[in-house]
């Protein structure tokens, strides 16, 4: 198994932005993929990407994995909600004057999700982004 990282040629991970990008044999192919998250594409023998520049070619024009947004919707009150994924709903609740807190909340329970309060609703949804982002990409490697 040889290291790219060499080849400026590479570019990082798309799933986990890593730089360490291997390249080695797999059975009856070739192999390149990502030596953080372990992420690979395996080429076999007599397919178009069965030398090092195709896989690298195959590697590179990969689309990054992107997580959808939430769609926030304004309640009455001046709070936001936004359908959480498979279940319940993130709030983004004003406590106080500049005090905003993001929640997460089925029928009967309710847990803050993201830990401070926040000046604005947006910082708020933002750091739930963020949150959330980085939650569903570790989930997908």
């Amino acid at each position: 198994m040889g290291k790219m990282t060499e080849n400026p040629k590479i570019k990082p991970c798309p799933f986990c932005g890593g730089d360490c990008i291997t390249y080695g044999y797999a059975r009856d192919g070739k192999s390149i993929g990502c030596a953080d998250c372990g992420v690979r594409i395996v080429r076999y023998h007599g397919q178009i990407h069965d030398t090092v520049d195709r896989l690298a070619e195959a590697w590179n024009d990969r689309t990054p994995t992107q997580v959808k947004p939430l769609v926030w919707e304004k309640l009455q009150n001046g709070d936001y909600r936004a359908a959480a994924p498979l279940f319940g709903s993130v709030r983004i609740e004003c406590y106080a004057a500049d005090e905003f807190v993001v929640l997460w909340s089925v029928p009967g329970f309710c847990d803050t999700v993201v830990a401070g309060t926040f000046l604005t609703a947006n910082d708020a949804k933002a750091a739930f982004h963020t949150q959330y982002t980085r939650r569903i990409l570790e989930t997908l490697t």
